[in-house]
């Protein structure tokens, strides 16, 4: 893909548990930066995945174009913001971290490589991810499938789910006005 093509509308989720107002607003800021933010969903608490002793992680998405191909979207932009704000990845996936971003979407791309997969399969069970991107993106449907997002989401447990109104009301106001 080169810059004349055109640009390519992703969804992006995002995540903390470590200090997760400061990492995801100042990821945010540095996404805001390359690429205006069209879609911003609400934020919510959601316990830890498979780590009951953990900090809750607060997670959202957002939505903005691009002409970067996915591959470097990821491993250039999204890990750069990831370890601009303190992210240290190990072995384990559920380890508690400052900043996760994934690309959930990526226009109507269907991508299975190594280390990237397009859509992130865990839209169809995880609600903290589901809920978010239907919110960030009202009508979009899986590409690989044609499933409206907001029926997945609406048909996932979302009990664990706790919006938090005056953190999405003030990131909306700073990156959607």
């Amino acid at each position: 893909m080169n810059p004349a093509e055109a640009e390519i509308r992703v969804c992006v989720a995002v995540g903390s548990n470590i200090e997760p107002l400061e990492h995801i607003s100042a990821a945010l800021e540095r996404l805001a930066a390359e690429h205006p933010i069209e879609g911003l969903s609400a934020f919510y608490w959601c316990p830890a995945v498979e780590r009951a002793g953990q900090p809750p992680f607060l997670n959202g998405a957002c939505c903005f174009r691009t002409t970067k191909p996915p591959r470097e979207l990821k491993f250039g932009l999204l890990r750069f913001i990831e370890e601009a704000e303190g992210r240290v990845r190990t072995a384990d996936r559920h380890a508690p971290r400052s900043l996760d971003l994934d690309i959930a979407l990526y226009g109507d791309w269907v991508v299975d490589e190594q280390g990237l997969t397009i859509p992130d399969p865990e839209i169809r069970t995880r609600s903290f991810l589901a809920v978010p991107i239907a919110e960030a993106w009202p009508g979009v449907t899986l590409p690989d499938t044609g499933e409206p997002v907001r029926q997945v989401a609406a048909a996932l447990d979302a009990s664990n789910l706790e919006r938090d109104s005056a953190f999405t009301q003030q990131m909306q106001q700073r990156f959607l006005a």
